[in-house]
């Protein structure tokens, strides 16, 4: 481990356990998700050799509004006050409601960071100014042509000439390699052997489809192995279910080739340190 990777590791570490901690105390337990995924949309307008979505084989959906703002109701009951994103596998600047669904968002979770994930194509500067007016706190633009495009060039140049307090709600990302497989979907990346270890995910976040079902995970595209259908129960009620807590009990005890979501996944806990100073903005290393 290099000495970059030991400061984040470092500092992961004490933001989990100060999380870990803040949700004993409030919810009453060491579990407990610290970021929401709610796909409005599953649609999306690229096709990334190392995204499931290259397959162009899963249902082109919006979720419906009733079922977005049930999901908010419940995060404003419990006072959430983590991340909350209305992405998934969708491209979230295709959908017409984006700033509609911020601004109730903000309006019952206002303690709650909310950051929408987009890929940048559709980003100008009208739809920047009108996120941030929602309540956005940061768009965070991963541009996977090793460039960035010209229209969100044009943005960050408006930024920094004219508008330099904004730069504090925008993050544009450059990956040079993608190394997730997504649970086995890209053959590309497919590993060998189940890893023994375990995995963070299903231990700290939410991961909503357009059709309502929790999934196991964010990588679970095809919505294979839903833990429960927030339609018909609660977030809390599925997230401390029985199912979803004999799942976590396997990945504790590193079986993830009893799992057949987690068999083929190459997700390293090393990953997700690096994944969630990106989400929470701190991409800089």
């Amino acid at each position: 481990m290099n000495k970059i990777s030991k400061q984040l590791y470092v500092r992961r570490f004490l933001v989990h356990n100060y999380l870990r901690l803040k949700n004993f105390l409030r919810y009453d337990s060491w579990v407990m998700f610290t970021g929401v995924d709610i796909e409005t949309t599953s649609i999306c307008n690229r096709k990334c050799k190392f995204c499931p979505n290259k397959f162009n084989n899963r249902e082109k959906k919006l979720m419906t509004e009733d079922l977005f703002y049930k999901i908010i109701n419940e995060l404003s009951k419990i006072n959430y006050c983590g991340r909350i994103s209305p992405h998934l596998y969708g491209e979230p600047l295709l959908d017409s409601r984006l700033n509609k669904f911020i601004k109730y968002t903000r309006k019952k979770c206002p303690n709650s960071f909310i950051q929408v994930f987009s890929n940048g194509d559709y980003l100008t500067k009208k739809i920047f100014i009108n996120l941030i007016k929602a309540g956005t706190d940061l768009i965070f633009i991963t541009q996977y042509d090793g460039r960035i495009n010209r229209n969100v060039r044009l943005v960050l140049d408006w930024i920094n000439k004219e508008k330099r307090w904004y730069r504090r709600n925008i993050l544009v990302r450059v990956p040079k390699t993608f190394e997730g497989n997504r649970a086995g979907l890209i053959k590309e990346l497919r590993i060998k052997r189940p890893y023994v270890e375990s995995c963070p995910l299903p231990f700290e976040k939410l991961a909503i489809n357009y059709k309502g079902d929790i999934l196991l995970c964010c990588n679970d595209y095809y919505g294979k192995y839903p833990i429960g259908n927030c339609k018909k129960d609660s977030l809390l009620n599925i997230w401390r279910s029985k199912k979803f807590n004999q799942i976590r009990k396997i990945l504790k005890h590193r079986q993830r080739d009893k799992l057949s979501l987690c068999k083929d996944c190459n997700f390293r806990t090393e990953d997700y340190l690096i994944e969630e100073m990106a989400i929470w903005g701190e991409d800089k290393y």
